[in-house]
């Protein structure tokens, strides 16, 4: 018996349902405001379990916007980025990236978010909770009908403490405990407690069910509130009982039982009596004797006149009011209040922004206009007194135009008197459908379905189609490329910024791209393909001559003609002049990034530099190649962890200063490899090869992805990807293109 009982044991299992309610009143105040919830995005991650959480910051100085989209894009990265760390390990590494990242912030002037910066973090593994705090930010347990802040004295209140507008103090403790069946966990600033108080949120807790709580708090904070943020998770076991075996003879009652449920059907019934009463062949039912079964809950008669036994379920009365019309009342009325809020608040805004853009396009098109009429104007000039029209030639010219006119317009009359015979009357169709049946109105209309769709199944495919003379005249290839492998001819034309100065480089931060040249930097949103801000180098930095992006501390770095380095920050849009101590003697070919660390190739002593980061810039230099390696003739480099270098037709790799076993796929024209790209975010490597015209996409093997041929990428100058893979940013002497990969 016991063992029996063993097999029916039930297996209990953990689920989270996390609601995330955002409230701000002013689209203005969207940058001071970010949530976090990210959950693994493949089985790698799995875990490391979902980071929760939100920063807020109560300082609405436009140096203070974004840094919450900037802290949250650090914490995600650094929390997911090591599968081999535990997740506790993973979340005090993240916690740590952030006070790092607030501290650049800090020494590049950017200060007036001190102290006002609200947060807390949650990271849920398992059935375990890791959490931290900074500013008034509070995590509520609801546990066994008691309410506390499991959160209190983890973050720094003490607004004359030493560590109070440090950085690096942020966020400082960790706090960890494991989650039981019905907690319910609250992740919210200290504002709530401007509408509720302690116990008010427990009542409401104990009183309402889980969607009602949410909607109750969610309301609350957009009636009372201009900004807020709050995430609500509840902890439930959900409950999976093992199947039980099931013998052939259970099997065959239960067949039986519902054999006989079938035989019994009380509409059969009901339908032959009414159909009997209706004619009135038959008696009052009166004179039929009921009999009451309540132990199968049904009503047994016997007809007198036929002796047959009926019997009749009773009727299930469904409780309409309190199933399905109050539930539905309080869904529209949901849905009224979410609709007026929208008309008074993002409607009015959205409308406004909309008349400015009007506004703005209109001037600046029209100005285009101007010229454009102005000039052909002036063309047409030009061709009048080059090409000089006789007096005697004029009037016949102007005969032969009435004569074309009043034929058009003869023509005209024709085909206007033909199309009245030729289209049909809408009158008489709509009274010919009036009088079919609705059976003959479906079958009409599946004949003129299927006359219209049958011949799309005959018609040309698009992709068959020949290109046209155009695209094979821009697109032809060598007949030693058109045996490559995966190579496709590309038409780059998407021009996004046009520019005849000497461009360094593109840098792709937080939806923006900025374009580095030697005098300036250039913001351009791609949204509206539009330049948003310009930055000018400042004077104490020289013309730049190479440049770089540390994505972990969203720098731009450059290194000037002077061989000085300094940094503009993509969050703060500032420049500042940082402490580096440029090799004597050396030969800088280029220069990249890899975590906070900087990398300089030096191609004369052939050798590579890195210059960890230090308090306002870097420290020295410490030589990275272990072996020597003639890389005279390479001035170009990339960095994922590995040192990647071209090499004429080879790439060098080189980990931890030993050089790797990395070999590229052989291609039939050999490749040369005059600029390479990757980082650590991406999963190729890209090569362009200027003298065959051709962008190349390995992957991190060797092995040759895909090849893209245009005649345009013989000029390149410089090219970035994504992180994400999709597109290449190309530098060409008359602008920057995109290319979708």
């Amino acid at each position: 018996m016991e063992k029996i009982k063993s097999k029916k044991k039930k297996i209990r299992k953990m689920e989270k349902i996390v609601s995330n309610i955002l409230v701000v009143s002013d689209h203005e105040l969207k940058p001071y405001i970010e949530m976090l919830d990210y959950a693994p995005e493949n089985i790698t991650h799995k875990s490391l379990g979902r980071l929760l959480g939100f920063f807020e910051i109560k300082d609405e100085n436009e140096d203070s916007a974004y840094i919450v989209n900037f802290l949250a894009s650090v914490a995600k990265k650094e929390y997911f980025i090591n599968t081999k760390r535990g997740p506790i390990e993973s979340f005090e590494a993240a916690l740590n990236k952030i006070n790092l990242a607030l501290a650049e912030i800090a020494k590049h002037g950017n200060v007036n978010w001190l102290g006002k910066l609200d947060s807390a973090l949650c990271a849920i593994e398992e059935n375990n909770l890791h959490f931290s705090v900074s500013g008034n930010g509070k995590v509520l347990l609801m546990r066994n009908g008691n309410l506390t802040e499991i959160s209190q004295g983890l973050a720094e209140k003490d607004s004359t403490g030493p560590d109070y507008l440090n950085p690096m103090k942020t966020f400082v403790n960790v706090s960890s405990g494991r989650l039981e069946d019905k907690d319910k966990i609250i992740i919210t600033t200290d504002d709530i407690f401007q509408i509720f108080s302690l116990n008010e949120l427990k009542r409401g807790a104990l009183q309402f069910s889980q969607e009602k709580f949410i909607q109750f708090i969610k309301t609350a904070l957009i009636n009372e509130l201009d900004i807020a943020g709050t995430i609500i998770i509840d902890i439930r076991r959900k409950i999976i009982e093992a199947k039980e075996s099931v013998s052939f003879a259970q099997k065959m009652v239960a067949e039986e039982n519902e054999k006989e449920l079938n035989v019994f059907s009380s509409k059969i019934f009901e339908e032959k009596n009414n159909k009997k009463n209706a004619s009135g062949k038959i008696n009052d039912t009166s004179k039929s004797v009921e009999k009451e079964n309540n132990h199968e809950n049904k009503i047994e008669y016997t007809d007198e006149k036929t002796k047959h036994i009926y019997l009749k379920e009773d009727p299930i009365e469904i409780p309409v009011k309190k199933e399905i019309i109050e539930p539905l009342k309080e869904f529209l009325r949901e849905k009224f209040l979410d609709f007026s809020y929208w008309l008074k608040n993002d409607f009015r805004r959205l409308a406004l922004q909309t008349t400015k853009k009007m506004v703005f396009n209109y001037e600046k098109y029209s100005q285009i206009l101007k010229k454009i009429i102005l000039r052909t104007i002036s063309q047409w000039k030009e061709k009048k007194e080059s090409n000089p029209i006789s007096h005697q030639n004029y009037f016949p010219e102007k005969n032969t135009s009435a004569v074309k006119i009043k034929t058009f317009f003869s023509l005209f009359r024709k085909i206007k008197s033909n199309v009245r015979i030729t289209i049909p009357n809408f009158g008489k169709i709509k009274l010919i459908i009036r009088k079919m049946t609705y059976s003959q109105r479906i079958y009409s209309l599946l004949i003129l379905l299927i006359i219209i769709i049958l011949p799309l199944f005959f018609r040309n495919n698009p992709q068959t189609l020949p290109d046209t003379p155009r695209e094979i005249e821009t697109n032809v290839l060598s007949f030693a490329l058109s045996e490559e492998k995966n190579i496709q001819p590309i038409d780059l034309t998407k021009k996004i910024f046009f520019s005849e100065k000497s461009h360094l480089l593109t840098v792709e931060s937080d939806g923006r791209l900025f374009f580095v040249f030697d005098d300036k930097i250039i913001e351009f949103t791609p949204e509206n393909n539009q330049e948003s801000a310009s930055f000018n180098l400042p004077e104490f930095g020289s013309k730049a001559e190479i440049a770089t992006f540390m994505p972990d501390l969203h720098l731009i770095l450059i290194l000037t003609e002077q061989k000085k380095v300094i940094s503009f920050n993509t969050i703060s849009r500032k420049f500042q002049q940082t402490n580096f101590t440029a090799p004597e003697g050396a030969q800088i070919a280029d220069m990249e990034t890899y975590l906070t660390y900087l990398y300089l190739l030096d191609s004369a002593n052939d050798q590579v530099y890195i210059y960890p980061r230090a308090e306002g810039g870097f420290s020295e230099k410490e030589s990275r190649l272990k072996e020597t390696f003639d890389i005279q003739l390479s001035d170009n480099m990339t960095i994922d962890g590995n040192i990647y270098i071209s090499s004429e037709e080879k790439i060098l790799s080189f980990f931890q200063g030993k050089k790797t076993g990395f070999n590229l796929e052989q291609s039939k024209t050999p490749i040369k490899n005059n600029l390479i790209f990757t980082s650590q975010m991406n999963n190729f490597i890209y090569s362009v090869d200027k003298e065959n015209g051709r962008l190349i996409k390995f992957t991190k093997k060797g092995e040759i992805a895909k090849q893209y041929y245009s005649e345009k990428i013989k000029l390149t100058e410089n090219f970035t990807v994504n992180n994400a893979d999709t597109k290449a940013y190309i530098s060409i002497p008359d602008g920057i293109y995109q290319l979708d990969i």
